[in-house]
């Protein structure tokens, strides 16, 4: 680009930028003449209320001086107020020259839904599931592919990253990640499964390789009062049932012995936190170890009918009404 070309080009651009500021004085022009006519309206709009409020009085008869007296002071206070009203107004017409207005993107409505099995799309990920009778989400991990789809993970272990022998509030709250490791959290879980009916599936794996799922047709937690108790129903599958034993039971953790133990306190013996009997036939949130001694694993004892530790498990349940 030659040096006349640009010279050209510039007188062109400072031609355009005189033009839209002309413009644009011609509106503030504008705007403060209708501005004018707006003010002397509202004058003659508050003379003529003050002179109705003078002349009430004479109307309605007035003669004692008492009551005028007590009248004038009313009509003081009225010009007061309508005084204070035109300068609020004049104030609020007061013309303000600024630069154009950034556009103000307001933020996306979250969906929520009623369970996964409302989600409409078979892609499994987070999603806001809504709290019965609350106003509140929360975020779950809905498994939208196997089993069907349409279940709430609550516990998920494959890697040992995350810590689960943990304390009470810690299980109540939840804890993890829900890309990763994570226990959902027992409160979740009483608001989520206690309202209408569930069902649960419990999916293990052991470091040999051996896949197996249990599959319970009911599935409730109790509430924090009842210590998050566990109510399950009838169950079919193939990694055997090692659940049922510890129907009824209360939730325990290392700070927070529930069990119905009178020998040790389980959760402590085991190094987790469970719906501990005296102590357990499945302990998923027990140590994460390649051990073959199951009071101190992570285990499912039907799997192989051994003490064998898993190096996968997950729970999720899906409504069923």
């Amino acid at each position: 680009m030659t040096e006349q070309t640009l010279h050209v080009k510039l007188l062109y651009l400072e031609k355009t930028v005189q033009a839209k500021d002309d413009t644009l004085q011609e509106v503030l022009q504008t705007l403060k003449g209708m501005k004018a006519s707006f003010h002397d309206q509202l004058g003659e709009l508050r003379n003529k209320t003050i002179e109705k409020i003078i002349d009430f009085p004479l109307l309605i008869g007035l003669n004692n001086s008492s009551q005028n007296i007590s009248f004038n002071g009313q009509q003081t206070e009225a010009e007061k107020i309508v005084d204070t009203q035109t300068v609020f107004i004049e104030n609020e017409t007061e013309i303000v020259v600024t630069t154009p207005l950034i556009p103000v993107t307001r933020p996306k409505r979250i969906l929520a839904y009623r369970s996964c099995k409302e989600v409409p799309t078979n892609v499994s990920g987070k999603y806001q599931i809504k709290i019965p009778d609350s106003p509140r989400t929360a975020q779950v991990y809905c498994e939208q592919e196997a089993f069907g789809g349409g279940w709430v993970v609550f516990q998920h272990r494959f890697n040992g990253e995350v810590d689960f022998f943990r304390n009470w509030s810690e299980y109540r709250d939840g804890f993890g990640d829900l890309d990763g490791e994570f226990w959902l959290g027992l409160e979740y879980l009483h608001e989520l499964t206690s309202v209408r009916r569930n069902e649960l599936i419990v999916e293990v794996r052991d470091y040999e390789g051996n896949y197996g799922y249990e599959r319970y047709k009911e599935f409730m937690i109790g509430s924090e009062s009842d210590k998050y108790s566990l109510k399950i129903g009838g169950y079919k599958g193939t990694a055997g049932d090692s659940l049922f034993y510890h129907q009824g039971m209360k939730f325990s953790t290392k700070d927070s012995d529930n069990d119905a133990s009178d020998r040790r306190h389980c959760a402590e013996a085991t190094g987790g936190a469970w719906w501990y009997n005296a102590c357990s036939e499945s302990n998923l949130n027990g140590p994460y170890a390649n051990t073959t001694d199951d009071w101190k694993s992570l285990h499912w004892r039907s799997l192989k009918d051994d003490g064998r530790a898993m190096v996968f498990s997950r729970m999720m349940f899906r409504a069923v009404t």
